[in-house]
């Protein structure tokens, strides 16, 4: 039996027919916490719905969390360098879970769906930033196999502030999926050279 506080949630990757709703959802964590992104509500408010389709249209994955009654409550994207020598690595994007869904597991749901399709796209390593005091989103990251390789200082400015992000990324090679041990060694890509 689940414990009264955890929701029944869905995971499943954003199509451009869910552009409304991830664009409300978007720009709505973007004002509730300016500090976590760089893109600032200002921006994200000003685009046409148009840049949300292209968005998920894209070569981006961007996971939506769904409640059960279909209700967006969380986001998390993994977007993958085009260029042959970069295109081992992927960078974790636009994490976010809607406040009335916080404390109940949706962001390691998310998080863990980013690193399953890293892994099945025989990524190497997933990077990712984080707002150098968002500890709870510090400490899920940690959780989940992230390790802390370097601080950005001034990395973004929100309302005059100067915000420090830390820089994080996971490896792979010893992510635990619920059942263990991934199967299959990674694979160093060998470009003959």
């Amino acid at each position: 039996m689940q414990p009264a506080d955890r929701l029944e949630v869905s995971l499943r990757p954003l199509n451009p027919g869910d552009a409304p709703a991830y664009r409300s959802f978007r720009i709505e964590a973007l004002r509730r916490t300016p500090s976590a992104f760089t893109s600032s509500f200002d921006e994200e408010s000003g685009k046409p719905l148009a840049w949300s389709v292209n968005r998920l249209a894209g070569p981006d994955l961007v996971l939506g969390a769904f409640d059960v009654a279909a209700n967006l409550i969380g986001t998390a994207g993994l977007s993958v360098p085009e260029g042959r020598q970069a295109r081992h690595k992927g960078t974790l994007f636009g994490m976010a879970v809607a406040s009335s869904a916080g404390g109940r597991g949706i962001g390691r749901l998310l998080v863990q769906g980013v690193l399953e399709s890293a892994l099945a796209q025989s990524l190497l390593q997933v990077g990712l930033t984080v707002t150098a005091d968002n500890t709870v989103a510090a400490g899920l990251y940690l959780s989940c196999g992230f390790e802390v390789w370097g601080h950005e200082p001034r990395a973004v400015v929100v309302n005059g502030n100067a915000i420090t992000k830390v820089h994080m990324v996971n490896m792979l090679d010893g992510y635990r999926t619920g059942n263990g041990v991934r199967s299959r060694p990674m694979p160093i890509p060998d470009d003959g050279g």
